[in-house]
């Protein structure tokens, strides 16, 4: 996650623009559905936070192709409302896996190699599709920062997993789980905050 990753900006300029966040958003609602379903099953808290935070991002993603054309004072009520829910999502992954504290949950180790390889392959496609459009303006930055910030959490759910099969233990996916969750609720409650201080601003602009 990234300060920001939250944010929904300038609206992209071109149609190659449009087309790649809708490929980007595709790829990430994916994986949301398929990594939460696996981090289930395989009890891994670390592919869990992993799908959570895709799931955010594609959330972005769609409001800033909803915000298109729209002023300062949408934007920023849009930015509020996404960053709210994906906290909500980020305190409901950490509770999560602080129960599994106190559980005897052993992680399927194959279950987040396997999984957490196919999301980093997802991601650097994602990363790819992104990589000229980048520095076009805000809203390109902001998708590609996203997109990036995933990439290490992928990395974060392979180490956990190869620790998990290496030594047989939960730890390092708890770890893992709070790290990428804990990372969740850092950065939406940082652009919850700077949503609210824009529609502060833009209110003041336009009373």
């Amino acid at each position: 996650m990234s300060e920001s990753c939250c944010n929904v900006p300038n609206p992209p300029k071109d149609a190659a623009q449009k087309m790649a966040i809708y490929v980007v958003l595709g790829i990430n609602m994916l994986f949301f559905f398929g990594e939460g379903i696996a981090g289930i099953l395989a009890n891994s808290s670390a592919l869990m936070a992993d799908a959570v935070d895709m799931g955010g991002d594609a959330f972005v993603y769609f409001l800033s192709l909803l915000a298109l054309g729209k002023g300062l004072a949408i934007k920023s009520k849009v930015a509020i409302f996404n960053s709210s829910f994906e906290l909500v999502l980020g305190v409901g992954v950490l509770i999560e896996v602080s129960s599994k504290l106190f559980r005897e949950v052993q992680p399927v180790s194959v279950t987040m190699l396997t999984v957490g390889s196919l999301a980093l392959i997802a991601n650097l496609v994602s990363g790819w599709i992104l990589l000229s459009h980048r520095e076009k303006d805000i809203n390109m930055k902001a998708v590609w920062i996203c997109t990036r910030n995933d990439i290490f959490n992928n990395f974060f759910t392979l180490v956990a997993g190869g620790l998990v099969y290496l030594y047989g233990s939960k730890w390092p996916d708890i770890v893992a789980g709070f790290l990428i969750a804990g990372l969740i609720v850092f950065f939406s409650a940082k652009i919850l905050r700077e949503g609210l201080v824009q529609l502060k601003a833009s209110r003041a602009l336009n009373p």
